[in-house]
């Protein structure tokens, strides 16, 4: 059985289906004659005989044509069979893909509530620590610093505890401090993207 598979749907970004191919369904199945000729081929592919294509009136031929266009239906030299999954992959693709970055532990740009796993918690801090000292004047070839004011006022920012926030960065070893605790910088540089945070 020689088959002629449709192209595949085209997908947005993240396997998300897109309108369109909601639409191109749809519009396929709307149509009365493309209908019941779409629950024929199911209902022969079924039983085991598939339809066949050279059988059908030009009417019908042409309905198989938007059938197979809208990736439904995939026709052979004589044979013609529903696609599989269709409905399951359209509403699969439907869903809204997992937040994976680190803006999951921020509502409108402030921690709410820490994260529970230390390797999530870790890469939230290693976060802020870079936006606090990334814009902080430094000497060429110098790390950043900051004294206690200018790094409690710039974590305010992320927090309604900024000093919450620095005491973190402190025991966690990403931000360190003299002893007097008026200066801070960034000790701990963030993981490359795609290095996992310790955990």
């Amino acid at each position: 059985m020689d088959q002629e598979q449709p192209a595949a749907p085209e997908q947005t970004p993240a396997g998300l289906a897109s309108p369109e191919q909601w639409r191109a369904v749809a519009a396929a199945l709307a149509d009365e004659r493309r209908l019941r000729l779409y629950a024929r081929i199911i209902t022969a592919a079924e039983r085991g005989t598939p339809l066949d294509g050279q059988d059908l009136e030009p009417k019908e031929r042409k309905s198989l044509a938007a059938l197979q266009k809208a990736g439904l239906v995939s026709a052979g030299v004589c044979d013609v069979q529903p696609v599989a999954g269709v409905f399951a992959r359209l509403l699969a693709g439907g869903k809204e893909p997992p937040e994976t970055s680190v803006q999951r532990f921020l509502v409108n740009g402030k921690i709410t509530a820490y994260p529970r796993r230390q390797a999530d918690r870790l890469e939230l801090l290693h976060y802020i620590a870079g936006h606090v000292f990334e814009t902080a004047p430094a000497p060429p070839g110098e790390v950043p610093v900051l004294n206690e004011r200018q790094i409690t006022e710039r974590l305010g920012g992320y927090s309604a505890d900024p000093a919450g926030v620095r005491r973190y960065l402190v025991d966690e070893g990403i931000v360190r401090r003299n002893r007097e605790g008026s200066r801070y910088w960034l000790a701990s540089p963030r993981p490359a993207d795609g290095w996992e945070f310790a955990g």
